[in-house]
């Protein structure tokens, strides 16, 4: 998961998931309004890359996020934690 900035109701939810669709190699596990996070499955970390970009673009950046689960031939998912993006 992931802790975003902005994210205040379903018509945010909407616009994140519209623009965070076109990029190959995620999946939205989940986005959760009230807490502010987004979980989300990816194969490679370029794409995780494009995510953080596009969220920052679309004003919802990053706050903070941990990988987790990640194992050869797995895909990635993006956990938040207290870490802090540049």
């Amino acid at each position: 998961m992931a802790k975003l900035k902005n994210l205040n109701g379903n018509e945010d939810k909407r616009i994140i998931i519209r623009n965070l669709s076109r990029i190959m190699d995620i999946r939205i596990v989940d986005i959760d309004v009230e807490k502010g996070t987004i979980g989300i499955l990816s194969s490679t970390m370029l794409a995780l890359e494009q995510v953080r970009r596009e969220l920052w673009r679309i004003c919802y950046p990053v706050k903070s996020w941990k990988l987790s689960g990640s194992t050869p031939n797995h895909s990635k998912k993006v956990v938040m934690t207290n870490t802090v993006l540049a």
